[in-house]
């Protein structure tokens, strides 16, 4: 069980861009990194990861509409 929980937890890098212009804004070591920054569950995040659709959500007090990523462009 311990093998199966260590090989789940591999952290897939998320690499953000604006939604509008396609300019890479920031990145986050993981699913779980990112959702604990924005607020968001780790589902919501996975949902949207490469699937071409906007992230709304606010980080230190900015609204940013990410495109996320798991390969960076």
């Amino acid at each position: 069980e311990k093998l199966n929980h260590s090989l789940a937890a591999k952290s897939i890098k998320i690499y953000c861009y604006d939604w509008d212009t396609n300019n890479y804004l920031m990145e986050f070591l993981s699913i779980r990194e990112m959702s604990r920054k924005i607020g968001r569950s780790t589902v919501y995040i996975k949902t949207k990861l490469d699937k071409n659709v906007p992230v709304i959500c606010i980080i230190n007090n900015i609204e940013y509409k990410f495109n996320i990523k798991s390969i960076k462009l």
